[in-house]
């Protein structure tokens, strides 16, 4: 009975521990993009358009991508992996693929972060005409 006390007190200030560490506010940095939209104008159904939205860590700690995410399978994502230290410019490549689409286009990229708040969201928009 006593081990399993002690146990169970272990494992509750273990728990206390790894809240402080989630919440710990030291780490976290700050992002800049130079342009969060793009507006592609007007293209014509089955073009690809690819936007790079180029951005700045202005804060004092390393600036890590957690994920970057699109509103839709039609707009894919690729981005800096790497950690980038204060001062230093990375980027977003964002390529939407039109096939299928027609009218008007809003997408969002939802781009997470080490900073507050943990996510930003970039846009591209334009319109796709039929041929």
């Amino acid at each position: 009975m006593v081990l399993f006390l002690v146990l169970l007190s272990f494992s509750c200030k273990q728990t206390s521990n790894e809240t402080d560490i989630v919440n710990d506010q030291s780490e976290l940095t700050k992002i800049e993009f130079k342009n969060s939209t793009f507006d592609f104008g007007t293209i014509v159904q089955g073009e690809t358009v690819t936007h790079i939205y180029y951005f700045n860590n202005t804060g004092t700690k390393p600036l890590v991508i957690n994920g970057v995410r699109s509103s839709c399978g039609c707009t894919v994502p690729a981005y800096s992996k790497e950690p980038l230290n204060p001062g230093e410019e990375g980027y977003i490549k964002v390529t939407f693929n039109s096939s299928g689409k027609q009218g008007s286009q809003n997408k969002v990229v939802t781009v997470s972060t080490n900073t507050d708040p943990e996510n930003t969201e970039l846009f591209i928009k334009g319109d796709v005409t039929i041929p």
